[in-house]
């Protein structure tokens, strides 16, 4: 069954973003001050496209693993390695993805910006890269983003972004 799991991973995100992408044809879209095609509903269109692309490149290399034949002693050492069925990181980031999003309105998009990259930077960033120095600099870039993103939607493209305590 270990064998199928990216292809079944990849099938099942792949029609998540189906589902996603169709739906973001259901926003009410905004223009961004001018008659053009930044309109509201683009960025969840181009998420929604970019996830199937991932998710069907994942399918493809599940196919080709499938297909594969598999030496006994490198089954038995892949799957000896590993004690989770997915890895930590990925389950963490998810969480993290989930805690963003539910509390994106109630506090707001630049402070969960910020904190959301911090908390990505501390998953995925490397034991021997951890630091105070790193943590700094991570969150200096955060800020500045943060702020650029907030001031483009706003000002440049006339679109609301959640405030939250700020606002």
């Amino acid at each position: 069954m270990k064998k199928y799991g990216e292809l079944i991973g990849g099938i099942a995100v792949f029609m998540i973003a189906a589902v996603y992408f169709w739906m973001a044809f259901g926003i009410k879209q905004f223009n961004a001050g001018q008659p053009g095609i930044i309109t509201s509903d683009i960025m969840p269109k181009i998420y929604g496209a970019a996830v199937m692309l991932l998710s069907a490149i994942l399918i493809f290399r599940g196919i080709r693993e499938v297909k594969a034949p598999v030496e006994p002693e490198a089954r038995e050492t892949s799957e000896s390695k590993r004690k989770f069925p997915v890895e930590p990181e990925i389950l963490l980031t998810f969480l993290l993805l989930v805690v963003y999003v539910a509390l994106l309105q109630t506090v707001g998009f630049v402070i969960m910006s910020i904190l959301f990259v911090l908390g990505l930077s501390g998953i995925l960033l490397p034991a021997e890269k951890r630091g105070m120095n790193s943590y700094l600099l991570i969150l200096v870039v955060a800020v500045i983003f943060t702020v650029a993103i907030t001031a483009i939607f706003v000002k440049g493209f006339n679109l609301t972004l959640p405030m939250g305590l700020l606002g």
